[in-house]
């Protein structure tokens, strides 16, 4: 006689309803999860970028203030001497060059082809400084050997043993007065030619940055003109007192 097995449980249609909807209630979770996560570090990641943008915005728009103080020197001479505007060329130059190394090791998240045009643009900005820095000191030692040739020149020597060393500093003087001239007006054609072609760049880079939502406001088209007749008149005194000696 055969044996019969053990008697084969129906199924439950209600457990297993209950499992079926834990199993989609659990992948519902889950996919949740992960959209929210990713959702989440897609809003830190754009929190980040915002606040570097920000941060670097007002880095530039202090740096373009410093500039722009050193520009405005032409309409403002009268209230800044020349160790003044030394002092506040390099101070310039020092926070720029801080500035573009920060721009290359702390911004990774930016574009890279913004952030290369922003330090080719600083750099180009420190040369402009460091040219405006050399020809106001050319300037000044051309007017002080000036000053000192006149002085000499009216020290005549007290007897007649001396007229060959007082003929003697005086071609020294003179010497000097000439060189510097020619330093002068050397220094201010390099000055012009750097800011004709800064104010011919400065308009792209100015559009480029602002499209990425930074603050970059052009200065050297503003104080072209004072700057540029500055130096035109330095150029042309230097030349006329090179005629007369």
């Amino acid at each position: 006689m055969r044996k019969r097995g053990p008697a084969t449980k129906p199924s439950n249609p209600h457990l297993l309803r209950e499992r079926a909807l834990s199993r989609n209630v659990l992948w519902s979770a889950l996919c949740t999860v992960i959209v929210l996560g990713g959702l989440g570090s897609l809003a830190y990641h754009q929190y980040q970028l915002h606040s570097l943008r920000q941060k670097l915005g007002e880095a530039i728009g202090k740096d373009l203030g410093l500039t722009e103080t050193i520009l405005k020197v032409e309409s403002e001479s009268s209230k800044i001497t020349y160790g003044e505007f030394f002092e506040l060329c390099n101070k310039s130059v020092e926070n720029r060059t801080n500035l573009i190394a920060e721009l290359r090791g702390l911004f990774p998240e930016m574009d890279y082809q913004l952030k290369t045009r922003l330090v080719e643009h600083l750099s180009a900005e420190n040369e402009i400084v460091r040219s405006k820095r050399d020809f106001y000191r050319k300037s000044m030692e051309q007017s002080s050997a000036a000053d000192s040739y006149l002085e000499q020149s009216k020290d005549y020597p007290s007897s007649s043993y001396g007229w060959d060393f007082y003929r003697d500093r005086l071609r020294q003087a003179k010497a000097k007065v000439l060189e510097t001239a020619r330093e002068t007006e050397e220094s201010a054609d390099e000055f012009l030619r750097a800011y004709e072609k800064m104010a011919k760049e400065e308009t792209a880079i100015a559009k480029e940055a602002q499209s990425a939502g930074l603050r970059f406001e052009p200065i050297f088209q503003k104080h072209a003109k004072e700057n540029q007749m500055r130096a035109v008149e330095t150029k042309q005194g230097a030349q006329q007192l090179a005629k007369m000696f």
